[in-house]
């Protein structure tokens, strides 16, 4: 509350000596489009060794005046974009393979985002064993901290369209966690429109897509899905710790515009990013996303982040030549 009133930038942030803060989230600090960020970053301490959670892209209050269009994030030692704070717009992202989460929201960001692609896969070490890659697609945190000197700091709630996560059942190379779509902790707040999660197996490790942290839950009300689809074997980690006494399926259902579909539907195509337009088990249409009333968000025909139907456009090359990328690294 103190820095907030006083327009300090006091805050320490992670990875490396440098501090932010401030409370104009209209601020801008510059943009980036059409970049690749690549092998970045750093892991966590292990006893002795160096490492303090250096992302690929981490941004600090950045404020709505700044843009990030088309970037394509892979094999992140830390997290692929980590929002610390602030209001800053992300369009156009692929993130894949990376060691943890692909996007990390945290410390009340309010920003948005619309078409994110997001691939958990494997890499060949230099001694020839297979490592898996990948956290969660989405670890969203609400607040923070907490308490009296807090009480003035809203928790993040972000709005996300057009996102596809395609999980795997590993447990990644940095710390076994499971590969996950959606983390909530912290009280976070958020709304999903046109939303695809996919994970085809679970049978070595028993990996979900969603899980809820026990503060997870505290605003669970106000986590939303429209227009979105589970395509997962295992949909949620623990189905009796859902908000309000609800049903898993009650609360991923509650709009009235989702769909559960287990883990053999056929909601991606045979390219293996694009949502497949001919699938049978896929029924949801696509949100109008003029209801959002925000300049920001771009209205269209399909759910998940690529549509197969548009494959001349410039989006659907950049995750093309995304994914091969890193298919073959």
């Amino acid at each position: 509350n103190a820095q907030r009133a006083g327009n300090t930038c006091d805050v320490g942030s992670e990875g490396i000596l440098s501090y932010f803060g401030g409370n104009d989230n209209e601020d801008g600090s510059g943009n980036i489009k059409f970049a690749k960020i690549w092998y970045a970053g750093s892991g966590p301490k292990i006893g002795s060794e160096p490492g303090d959670d250096l992302n690929s892209l981490t941004l600090n209050a950045v404020g709505s005046g700044s843009s990030f269009d088309y970037i394509h994030i892979h094999q992140g030692f830390d997290d692929g974009i980590e929002f610390f704070g602030g209001a800053s717009n992300i369009k156009h992202i692929v993130v894949t393979d990376t060691q943890d989460d692909a996007i990390d929201v945290d410390a009340g960001w309010s920003g948005n985002g619309q078409f994110i692609f997001i691939k958990h896969g494997t890499v060949t070490t230099r001694t020839g064993e297979t490592a898996y890659m990948g956290n969660n697609g989405f670890e969203t945190d609400g607040e923070k901290n907490g308490g009296a000197d807090y009480d003035e700091v809203p928790a993040s709630f972000p709005t996300f369209a057009n996102v596809t996560v395609i999980t795997s059942d590993g447990e990644s190379v940095r710390d076994e966690s499971a590969s996950q779509a959606f983390k909530f902790d912290d009280a976070i707040k958020s709304n999903y429109y046109n939303t695809i999660a996919v994970k085809t197996d679970n049978a070595t490790n028993g990996t979900d897509c969603v899980e809820f942290k026990s503060d997870g839950l505290d605003n669970a009300a106000e986590i939303t899905f429209h227009s979105s689809v589970l395509a997962c074997i295992s949909d949620f980690k623990d189905e009796t710790q859902m908000p309000a006494g609800m049903s898993p399926g009650e609360w991923f259902e509650r709009s009235g515009t989702t769909e559960r579909l287990g883990g053999n539907a056929d909601v991606i195509s045979a390219d293996g990013f694009s949502t497949n337009s001919s699938s049978t088990s896929l029924t949801v249409d696509a949100d109008d996303l003029s209801i959002l009333e925000d300049s920001f968000f771009n209205s269209v025909n399909y759910v998940g982040a690529v549509s197969d139907q548009d494959t001349d456009s410039v989006w659907y090359k950049w995750v093309e030549a995304a994914v091969t990328a890193a298919d073959n690294d």
